[in-house]
């Protein structure tokens, strides 16, 4: 989900650079967005192989209890050191939406 939100910001940079990790992969000799779908497409299977659950309700977390401190966890989000390294730079409703995709 980070990688995808990331690439969408359309940096030719981090996209090369995730072309690059897909390219370590082995899995494409393209470049943009094309690879960075393999990348993804590949980690999913990965996680799935390793039996890594896509989601925090497919984990069979208490969404309840995200949906009550949701605004704890965004501000902490971007209040963490990860964040503010991160390639691309988010606000507040990109986190929303973030949570909202590994909700499930």
């Amino acid at each position: 989900i980070v990688i995808e939100f990331n690439a969408a910001g359309q940096d030719k940079a981090m996209l090369d650079r995730y072309a690059k990790c897909a390219q370590i992969f082995g899995l494409t000799t393209y470049s943009g967005p094309y690879a960075v779908k393999q990348l993804v497409n590949e980690i999913m299977r990965m996680n799935q192989t390793m039996g890594i659950p896509h989601s925090l309700k497919a984990l069979g977390s208490d969404l309840q209890l995200l949906a009550q401190n949701r605004e704890k966890i965004i501000q902490a989000a971007l209040d963490d050191g990860c964040t503010q390294t991160n390639p691309r730079k988010v606000t507040a409703a990109e986190v929303d939406r973030l949570i909202g995709k590994i909700a499930g």
